[in-house]
């Protein structure tokens, strides 16, 4: 309800234009501090199904929640692992445990999303693993590897148990319906500048060189770096497993460049389930880059559930069952809308045109809860540009705008 949405950004990390300005907002806010009271406790291993176990991240906090959830998927000796966590001390010793007492190696490790609470890691696995292959998402950037380019031998060389698929699959065949088409490139270009890497782990691993990002929004502090060599998934590509497959599927929004892997057994008595990253937390909203193509991400989930029951696995929070997953997306959906109808609440209750902090503060009050809402109100306010609900004129300041609405039909809406 628009009235809860002041208890939101309190779990949300800002995109700021200053970096000094991020960074103390994330000392402050980010995964320092233990997890929100409020949520319940995840042990630090659990064994989700005969082919999935969770190793919790170890870096609990109000953004991070429990910690990131990480993944081991597969059966027998050779199986795969989903995000790597921040690279705190606590996380390997623990992870490695796991390994040696069910005897795994890894072949691959995938990665849901750029951000550094889940690529923090790959150093210590890397060296541990220094044969693996470290799958990513596709990006809009265009400098990546051609889709599907190497992916034959990327892992299955040396160990015939985990083999990659190149082609991409027919998702008309299948039982998930196609994920949403990807949003057009964003456009400026920016120089992408400073990193969230500790120094000690850049010299662990040689990294990508840096280059220019077709981005539509500056890029977020958080952002870790992925060691060169990386491959990336192309969407609707299959991973097979011992006892199951695992399917890619791009579902931007989060970032330009996060994915879902839909994992299906091979026994039918097995229930499947969906990684989704950060697209779905487990008891708490999230944050987002773009928000069209975020409510676009969430609409293929919802579609995906409701056509084949699937448990949602997060990448921090609790699982979501398969049976309460599609009232759980159906919620994420109308805090969407609620948002919304907020923001055009604030509107309605400040005729002659308002800045987005002047939104920000309408819903937030003056403190931090309007600072770290910002980019998340300015996204809104776009999209109901965008829909013909509110229109923009320049500000008072340089860069800045003024919102209004657009007609007595969008006041019509706030009282639905």
């Amino acid at each position: 309800r628009p009235e809860h949405i002041a208890a939101l950004p309190l779990l949300l990390i800002s995109h700021s234009t200053v970096m000094g300005q991020t960074q103390t907002t994330a000392k402050l806010f980010g995964w320092w501090h233990g997890a929100p009271e409020h949520l319940p406790q995840l042990q630090d291993v659990e064994v989700l199904s005969p082919i999935a176990i969770r190793v919790l991240g170890q870096n609990p906090g109000p953004a991070t929640l429990q910690g990131t959830n990480t993944y081991i998927l597969g059966k027998g000796a050779a199986r795969v692992l989903v995000d790597a966590s921040d690279g705190n001390s606590n996380w390997w010793p623990l992870l490695s445990g796991v390994l040696l007492e069910h005897g795994i190696q890894l072949t691959a490790v995938i990665i849901t999303h750029r951000h550094y609470d889940h690529t923090g890691g790959l150093a210590k696995v890397q060296e541990a693993f220094p044969g693996l292959t470290i799958w990513k998402g596709p990006s809009p950037e265009g400098a990546e590897i051609a889709a599907g380019e190497g992916a034959e031998a990327a892992i299955a060389a040396p160990i015939p148990a985990v083999a990659a698929a190149a082609e991409v699959r027919d998702h008309a065949a299948g039982a998930i319906p196609p994920p949403p088409p990807p949003p057009p490139p964003p456009a400026p270009v920016v120089e992408a500048t400073g990193s969230c890497v500790p120094r000690r782990q850049r010299r662990e691993a040689p990294r990508e060189p840096r280059r220019k990002l077709l981005m539509k929004r500056r890029r977020c502090w958080c952002d870790g770096e992925l060691p060169i060599g990386c491959k990336t998934l192309t969407d609707g590509q299959e991973l097979q497993l011992e006892g199951a497959v695992l399917r890619a599927v791009y579902t931007p929004g989060h970032t330009d460049d996060s994915i879902c892997l839909v994992l299906q057994p091979e026994r039918r008595s097995v229930m499947g389930a969906i990684l989704t990253g950060d697209t779905v937390l487990g008891g708490s909203t999230g944050v987002f880059d773009d928000l069209r193509a975020y409510e676009g991400s969430l609409r293929w989930l919802q579609g995906a559930v409701a056509s084949q029951p699937a448990a949602l696995y997060p990448g921090h929070g609790a699982v979501v069952d398969a049976r309460a997953a599609p009232n759980y997306l159906r919620s994420m959906l109308s805090m969407l809308e609620a948002r919304e109808k907020a923001v055009l609440k604030a509107l309605l209750d400040a005729p002659g045109g308002s800045s987005v902090g002047d939104v920000c503060t309408g819903l937030y009050g003056n403190g931090i809860n309007a600072t770290m809402a910002r980019d998340i109100i300015e996204m809104h306010l776009e999209m109901l540009v965008a829909k013909g609900k509110v229109s923009e004129r320049p500000g008072w300041m340089l860069g800045d705008k003024s919102y209004e609405l657009a007609s007595a039909r969008s006041a019509s809406v706030v009282d639905m």
